[in-house]
């Protein structure tokens, strides 16, 4: 078993949750290791881990939600790295500028490869990722990635939907087809009448959706709308406003990353937000409550993540086993 040692950049709870789940799968007591960041008057950051880490495999565990949190966390690794941590592996439940996974226009840039680019140079080793909105965007990292599947974090959730309801999955758009279906080929195991549809829709400008077209039928049904985030909540009420009039009798919607910026919250409670029964999201970004918001914590897949890494062993196997 390598010796390794965990730290939180930004100090969530989460990190905490992680140990906690550590130290069942061990049988010993993992603790978060002693870190902090103090910050100049002028804003810049300086990290110092505070107990050694020499030659020891360190994992960094921050949600990047900033541009703050983005610096934080590369000068934490450079840290890490003049410490002489023997590898550094970044964990990173929800990793931002993930979207920008292609060039926007003749002249734009590649967000995730910049940033992937970006925490390579830095000194890290290896990546921990949580539902990636592209699986591609895995290449954009030279470097081993271990990519943890949203749906994972949602098992126990999922146990306690109503059985009496004939279930229909349902992807928000053609791009997530691939995730939907991935959850919807677990889900049937358990829902043997759940069916698959899926929703069109086309964009005219960013957070803004001219047309949205069903495919599927479902009248009389519970729907579940999967999807890797939801931002501003516009396109998931506007979905859930067009499922209901297409007879369905409640909408459920999956969304690993709450990131729920802008006009979101006042969006669930506005008018379009009756159409929504509730939105269940995990711990991979922090959020304010909400009486339609149900949140998971995603700790556990990512503890049996470096579980399995610590011992050498199979991640699939770990993760899910069959």
């Amino acid at each position: 078993m390598k010796q390794y040692k965990l730290f939180s950049i930004d100090g969530r709870p989460l990190a905490n949750e992680i140990c906690e789940h550590l130290s069942t799968l061990t049988d010993s007591d993992i603790r978060v290791g002693k870190f902090k960041i103090d910050q100049f008057s002028d804003g810049e950051f300086s990290p110092q881990f505070l107990e050694s880490i020499r030659d020891k495999s360190v994992f960094l565990t921050t949600t990047l939600t900033s541009s703050d949190a983005i610096i934080k966390l590369v000068l934490s690794i450079d840290a890490a790295k003049r410490a002489s941590a023997s590898e550094i592996i970044i964990v990173l439940p929800y990793l931002a500028y993930s979207r920008q996974d292609r060039r926007e226009g003749h002249r734009g840039s590649i967000g995730g490869k910049a940033i992937a680019d970006l925490i390579k140079n830095a000194g890290a080793n290896k990546a921990i990722l949580f539902d990636l909105h592209s699986e591609q965007i895995q290449g954009f990292f030279d470097m081993p990635v271990e990519h943890i599947p949203g749906w994972v974090a949602f098992t126990e959730y999922v146990k306690e939907l109503d059985p009496t309801c004939d279930w229909t999955v349902c992807s928000p758009d053609a791009g997530g087809v691939k995730r939907a279906m991935r959850f919807y080929q677990h889900f049937v195991k358990t829902h043997e009448t759940a069916t698959f549809s899926m929703l069109s829709k086309l964009r005219d400008k960013p957070n803004s959706i001219e047309r949205m077209d069903l495919i599927g039928d479902v009248n009389g049904r519970c729907v579940i709308l999967i999807d890797d985030m939801v931002d501003t909540g516009g396109t998931l009420l506007l979905a859930a406003k067009l499922l209901k009039e297409a007879g369905a009798l409640k909408v459920h919607a999956i969304c690993t990353h709450g990131v729920l910026s802008g006009p979101a919250y006042d969006r669930l409670s506005g008018e379009n937000g009756q159409y929504l029964d509730s939105l269940v999201i995990s711990t991979s970004i922090p959020s304010n409550f909400h009486d339609k918001i149900k949140t998971v914590s995603c700790a556990q897949p990512i503890a049996k993540t470096i579980f399995a890494m610590t011992r050498s062993v199979s991640v699939a196997q770990t993760l899910l086993p069959l």
